[in-house]
Formats: C-alpha cells, structure tokens, sequence
C-alpha cells in the first residue's frame, strides 16, 4: 500500500456486529467447508485476481502496479502474488493453467468493485471519486486495466463480467483502503494552515474543554471504525455479485500485513503525538479488517487464507514486508504469498502420515485455523503429476528447502526484473501525484505560506495570488512570482518540494527519530531545505528586489535546527536617562540603525 497509510466511530449495523448466539453457527460453517469433496477439485485453472495494490503487486522496488497476463501462446508476465501463483502453477504442470487475468487496481475499495462490477445497482462507488485511484491509468506493457475499464467512466464493464463467467479460480485481497481513503481527508491536518470541515468545526466548537487535537483525533477514529463497520456489508455484497454471474467461481479471500517500515513508522507516530491517537491503532484496525473478511469468507462457505506466517513476517523482518516508504510486500513477499496460497490451494489435507507442510497448519502463525481446523479447503487437483504432498513440495522448490527457493532467482524473476528496469517509478513522483490529486484539492497554499516561517521574507509577493484549487498549479504560479528569489534558473519548485518531503520523511522516520516526529518539525525541516534556494538569487540586481539575506541566514539556521521556544527572559532595567546635552555636543555617537 500507494500511500502509499486509515481509521472510524464503532457504529453497529445488522452485518457489522454477529449476535453471540450466531457465532457458533459461523464456527460451524467455517468448519464443514474443509471436508473434501475430491470430484470437486480443479485439474484446470481459469484464474482471475481482482482487488488493490496488494493484489497489483506494487512494491518498494518499482512503485507501480505490475499485475502481469498471459499472452496467446501461454507465456506469463508479472511481479504480483498473483502472477507468481500462476507462474508456479504452470511450472509444476504446464497443463494445469489454462488461463490468467489480473484486474487490480491500486488504490481501490470494496465500493469500488461493487460499482465496476454492477454500476446501476452500486452508483456511488465511482472509482473517478476515490482520490486515490482518479486518474489512474494502465499500462498494456504491464496490465490489462485500459482494455477491460478504459477511463472508468463506462455504464458496464462487459469484458469484466466475461472474465468473471470465465474464470473458475479466483483470489483478491480488498478491504484495506476503504478506511484508508477516509484517512487521506485529514492529510491537510497536518499542514500547517489548513482548515477544519464543517462537521469537525461544530464538534470543537461544541467542546471547549478539549484540545481541537483531542477531538480531531477522535473525529477520525470513529471515522475510520464506521469504514471498516460497513467492509463487512460491501465485502458480502461483493461476493454475492460475483456469485449471482459465477455460482461456480472458488473465491478465496486474503487478508493484509501491515510491516514496521519507515512510513509505518512516520505515521504512527505522527498520528499520536499531534491526534493522541493509540501507535497500536493502524496494527489493529488491519486486525479489525482481516476479522472481518474471514468472517465473511465463513458465512458465504468461501475461502479465506492466511498468507502470512508470523514466524517469518514480524518486526525484525526485512526480506518480504516493505522496509522504506511504502507499506506493501517486496517482490519477494509477493513470492512468499504466491507459494504458501498454491500450497494451501493444492496440498491434500486429509494424507496420513505426511509432514512436509504440517507447519502449515499451524495456529501460532495463522489466523486461517479456527478450532483446529482451517478456514480453507483444497482447490487444485494435482494428483496426476504429484502423488504426495511432499512430491507437491518438491517439484514447486525445485528439490531445494522453501527458504533457498524463495531466495533464488529464476528465469521468470529475471524476465520480469528486466520488463520493468525501464519503466520504475520514484518515490517522489508518488508524492507529486499525491499533491496533485483530489485529496489536497483544498488546501489554500496561500494560507499555508502566510503561516510558514517563509512569510516573513515573501512580504507581500503573493498578494494578487488566488489558490486555484490545484497545489500543483498553485506551485507553478507562485513559482513565477519568485523568480526573480530563486537562486537557479533551472530549479523547479513542485519538484523541490517533493524532493525535500521525502529527504524529511526519511531522515526523521528512523527509530530514536521518529517517536519526536510532529507537524511543526516536519514543517521546518521541509522549509529548511527549500530555503537555500532564495540565498544567492539569480538575476540582475535591478530587476531583483530587495531582500534580507542576514534575516534568511538566521531563518535558515532556525529552520536547520528547530527546538523548543524558551521562556523569555526578563526585560533588563531600563538605563537611567542621560543629562541633557549642552550645545555645541552631539547626543549620538552613530548615524546606525539596528
């Protein structure tokens, strides 16, 4: 997950919280679904993915979605989970995929596949209103998201529905960014001069014994806990759909794994030291919402698997989860994934005496075992190329241990590496985006400068200025403005300030760091890098006009190394005033201002 990071108010509706006397009953169903019903299994797999970045495997490696396909002659492409799940497939029977289609798209909600799916039944789950998909474009080099969606402004999806009547397989991981989407309305918290919507004024208005912090903190709690309330509704609802065009389709749900990367981090902490919000409320809220798709999965009798080993995807992990600013799994972890879903999908449960992936099952490291039993049940026939599991294991590893077989790079993982070398995305386009999309759409970057330690030498430079509703157009205008400050001609003042965000976030989200991290820390460091800019204008001194370059130096060492204001000092004693000059005498002894 891109921002790549979401939370809301417990309100109960009728699918949200189960009456205790339902419980067992779930149990119960969870429970009947892992006897095998061997004529029901898979020889040939149609597989279709859907859901967000994680299923679209984006990464920290190239930052983009990578969903991958299958070409007319059967050759595969990709860096998702799911593209490695086919891959394996096809390697340890080339027969067994018949197809594969990856539909993903980062950044989307279980709203917006309701819509994509069934848009007359689901019409406000546009995805051209989720600030963090609009304007969302494929790649038919990596995906096949322009051919099936367009522009997303269609009345159906035809060749969606086709694939879905198609397929005979499918997974998706979705969920996750419908809090998420909720969470980047209060981005502009944390920028200095924003302002407050109007349900948010009136609750700190209707409580002056509180912090206007305190209350926002719990504004966007009960926020985020109402989004993942209505997840299990939508995420119901979505398996209902794809069920009324495919009463044959194996869904298998997956769940998320939030890592302790350098974004986590920044976020945690920012969100409790500014909104006193718990460090532990993004860990459980993605707890919250794994609850809720494995009780989805138990009520509709679908799968739902756990991809995610705790024994291997912990703090101290560095290989799978994302380490940098980002929040998805490496290239690595999709592999990981890829492997532990076939095995899952493809192991014979019910073979005596077997061993070779009883670790599988085990309850301290999974959440998919509920009394013992999984909440999975097998899929894929592959008895007539792999009599045991062990024999399964086997051919998947190439004859090597799981570890050495994740860790190798194969012929297919070189392919891939070499498809997109060309085409990575940076880390700061991913900002700039960011500042471009809907989601800062409001913020008055006027106000924001005039409450910066930059107003003081922009005097009233940008008086004629009116924010357009675009941060990134607005940076362009005022860039014009400050020409003439701007000490190289070729600087590009979005494109500085992007840079000096992610110089910040990195620097600052290292642990002894980051736990100091707030608002007006980040503010300064971020205006202390831009600041040398304007030291040592370009220009013709007669066409510059006139600025402080002592007050900028002091600016910028304050800037450098922002501390706490101390107590002024008292005012020293005023001297006694001198005898009155006699004539003749001078009562200066400089013509100096200070």
């Amino acid at each position: 997950m891109k921002f790549n990071i979401k939370e809301k108010k417990i309100k109960l509706i009728s699918l949200g919280l189960a009456p205790i006397t339902i419980f067992p009953m779930l149990i119960a169903a969870g429970c009947s679904i892992v006897a095998q019903d061997q004529s029901n299994l898979l020889s040939k797999v149609n597989y279709l993915a859907i859901g967000d970045s994680v299923t679209a495997g984006f990464n920290q490696d190239t930052y983009r979605d990578f969903q991958g396909k299958m070409d007319k002659d059967g050759n595969l492409s990709g860096q998702s989970y799911p593209a490695f799940f086919a891959h394996y497939l096809q390697k340890i029977n080339k027969n067994s995929l018949v197809s594969y289609d990856n539909l993903a798209i980062s950044g989307t909600t279980t709203e917006n596949w309701l819509n994509l799916i069934n848009p007359k039944k689901y019409p406000k789950g546009k995805v051209s209103d989720n600030p963090l998909v609009s304007g969302y474009t494929g790649n038919e080099k990596f995906n096949e998201i322009n051919s099936v969606f367009g522009k997303f402004d269609k009345d159906s999806y035809p060749e969606l529905i086709s694939k879905i009547k198609n397929a005979n397989l499918l997974t998706m991981s979705v969920g996750a960014n419908d809090p998420f989407v909720v969470i980047t309305e209060f981005t502009k918290f944390f920028i200095p001069g924003s302002k407050d919507n109007e349900e948010l004024k009136k609750l700190i208005d209707a409580d002056k014994s509180k912090k206007r912090e305190e209350i926002i903190g719990s504004y966007l709690k009960s926020k985020v806990n109402e989004k993942i309330d209505e997840l299990k509704t939508n995420l119901d609802n979505l398996i209902k759909e794809l069920k009324a065009i495919n009463p044959n389709l194996r869904i298998n749900l997956i769940g998320y794994k939030i890592p302790n990367s350098t974004l986590v981090r920044v976020l945690q902490h920012l969100l409790h030291n500014e909104l006193k919000i718990e460090l532990d409320f993004i860990q459980s809220s993605t707890e919250k919402i794994n609850k809720i798709i494995r009780e989805v999965a138990i009520k509709n009798q679908e799968n739902y698997v756990d991809v995610y080993d705790k024994s291997l995807w912990n703090e101290n992990d560095e290989k799978f989860s994302a380490t940098k600013l980002d929040i998805h799994p490496q290239i690595q972890g999709y592999k990981k994934i890829a492997h532990q879903l076939l095995l899952k999908l493809a192991t014979n449960p019910n073979e005596e005496g077997d061993s070779s992936v009883s670790d599988l099952k085990n309850s301290k490291n999974f959440d998919d075992i509920v009394d013992g039993k999984p909440t999975y049940k097998q899929i894929i026939d592959v008895s007539s190329f792999a009599k045991t599991n062990k024999e399964l294991l086997n051919k998947l590893n190439e004859n090597k241990n799981t570890s050495e077989f994740i860790d190798s790079k194969s012929t297919f993982d070189k392919n891939q590496e070499d498809a997109v070398k060309n085409d990575k995305v940076l880390f700061t386009n991913i900002i700039k985006n960011f500042l471009g999309s809907k989601a800062l759409g409001g913020i008055n970057i006027k106000d924001l400068l005039e409450s910066s330690p930059a107003k003081g030498f922009l005097g009233d430079r940008l008086k004629d200025f009116e924010p357009s509703g675009s941060l990134l157009k607005d940076l362009e205008v005022i860039q014009e403005k400050l020409k003439s400050l701007i000490s190289k001609k070729d600087v590009v003042l979005a494109d500085e300030l992007v840079k000096a965000i992610v110089e910040v976030l990195e620097s600052n989200g290292a642990p002894g760091k980051v736990e100091k991290l707030t608002r007006d820390v980040l503010t300064i460091r971020i205006f202390g890098k831009l600041v040398p800019l304007f030291l040592g204008g370009g220009g013709s001194t007669k066409s510059r006009p006139k600025i402080n370059r002592e007050s900028l130096k002091k600016l910028l060492d304050r800037l450098k190394n922002p501390t706490t204001p101390k107590p002024a000092k008292p005012a020293a004693p005023k001297p006694a005033k001198p005898a009155a000059t006699q004539p003749g005498t001078s009562g200066s002894t400089s013509g100096v201002s200070s």
